[in-house]
């Protein structure tokens, strides 16, 4: 029979170490001692010492060349090199307010605005500008009124000699009724300017739809519009507005397919759209909205859906806020509240202007404008504290830049006659395009 094996037993040795009773007497509450967390190793990717991300500044270019060769390379930099240019603005207020220089170019631009708070008249005011930089420019028209030619002055220019050049450059077409001949419409348009009219692409182009929310979709279309005539190029109704087939989500559909397509057109010919949308009633938002003015400047509800939306990089919502009177309590126009409620640039800002539509004090070779934005441009400095400006009654003062009781008209004529000083002010208000002098 085997012996069994010995098992050694080992002696633990106890230390004698009083208890916290014993040491500090009986407690008068529970304590509960906690051992410390152990630390977790971290899962933070860090790269390693083998490679140096910032070695080498050209990197970009090399995996560029090496794209190439699989044909895959179009369109691959740097995001260093990326620098969209901008279309001027010809209101400093305007450029506050989207704290861009301009309108970024290749890009979908929204305006959405309520009923008879001057969304065309800002929108061709913008094309006037671009036209004075020798931008091509094309008004599409899809409604029955259409700005007058006096009227189109008054936007574009004080001075009518400018005005008249304007309007015999910017081409227009009002003979627009559906979204397919929209798109058609601008297509042909962007051919003919670059492939046969021979305009480089370094100029960029400019399209204005307004209203698009006017323009029927192809359902639509096709149930309410027949062409007659000889040429048959003659729309009428062929049907009543009952006889549609009804089917929801028709223009959100196609606005959203339109907006994906469009963008290689954008950015292949340097194209930028503006839309202009009529603005439909939130049933949902009531009038409890927290906005000032009923949740309108904060409404995007229109016809598309959300399409708009998505593409756009900057909408901008108009409406009305009040009535503009002058010193002498003469009703002379409108106070319009403009509202980016996107920007996918820069800041969310609001701004409040003047649109005179009575009273002009027009002269001699002088067309007073329509839309008035040198008082908002003065309160936006006097709001940021520029240059130690202040406002009493209307008038501005300032040591820094040399005003004393300036009226924001005479303010605004003698900031835009000093380059260097506007330079500063924009930087300061950090709008992008502006850069502080060094003797700043």
């Amino acid at each position: 029979m085997a012996r069994p094996k010995k098992i050694k037993e080992e002696v633990a040795v106890e230390e004698t170490i009083p208890t916290l009773t014993e040491a500090f007497g009986e407690p008068e509450q529970e304590v509960v001692v906690k051992k410390p967390r152990a630390r977790k190793k971290s899962k933070l990717a860090v790269g390693g010492e083998a490679f140096d991300i910032f070695a080498n500044e050209q990197m970009a270019e090399q995996t560029r060349s090496l794209l190439a060769k699989s044909a895959m390379a179009d369109g691959f930099k740097s995001a260093a090199d990326i620098n969209r240019d901008y279309l001027p603005l010809p209101w400093f207020a305007m450029q506050y307010l989207i704290g861009r220089i301009g309108i970024p170019v290749n890009t979908i631009i929204e305006f959405i605005g309520q009923e008879n708070t001057g969304k065309s008249s800002l929108v061709m005011a913008m094309l006037g500008n671009f036209i004075k930089y020798n931008i091509p420019c094309l008004f599409c028209n899809s409604e029955p009124k259409m700005l007058e030619s006096d009227w189109i002055s008054r936007l574009v220019g004080s001075d009518t000699s400018i005005g008249d050049k304007v309007k015999r450059v910017l081409e227009v077409t009002e003979r627009l009724y559906t979204l397919d001949d929209m798109d058609k419409l601008i297509r042909k348009w962007v051919h003919v300017k670059r492939y046969e009219q021979g305009i480089p692409k370094s100029v960029p182009l400019v399209c204005v739809v307004d209203t698009i929310t006017k323009l029927l979709n192809p359902e639509e279309a096709e149930a309410l519009i027949v062409q007659e005539g000889k040429d048959k190029n003659i729309n009428v109704l062929k049907n009543s507005v009952s006889d549609v087939s009804k089917k929801p989500g028709v223009t959100a559909k196609w606005l959203h397919e339109w907006t994906r397509a469009i963008c290689s057109m954008l950015n292949e010919e340097n194209v930028t759209i503006i839309c202009v949308s009529g603005q439909n009633q939130n049933m949902n938002a009531g009038s409890s909205s927290f906005a000032a003015d009923g949740g309108a400047s904060l409404n995007k509800t229109r016809i598309g859906g959300t399409a708009m939306n998505q593409s756009a990089s900057i909408q901008i919502t108009i409406t009305r806020k009040g009535i503009w009177k002058d010193s002498a309590g003469n009703q002379i126009g409108d106070v319009i509240r403009a509202r980016v409620v996107k920007n996918s640039y820069g800041p969310k800002r609001s701004i409040e202007y003047g649109m005179r539509n009575d009273l002009f004090s027009d002269d001699t070779g002088y067309i007073q404008q329509a839309i008035d934005m040198d008082e908002s441009f003065a309160n936006i400095l006097v709001a940021n504290k520029i240059k130690g400006l202040t406002c009493t009654r209307k008038l501005y003062t300032s040591e820094d830049m040399g005003v004393h009781q300036l009226k924001a008209p005479a303010l605004i004529a003698k900031l835009t006659s000093d380059e260097a000083l506007m330079d500063e002010i924009g930087a300061l208000l950090k709008i992008s395009g502006y850069e502080l002098g060094e003797d700043a």
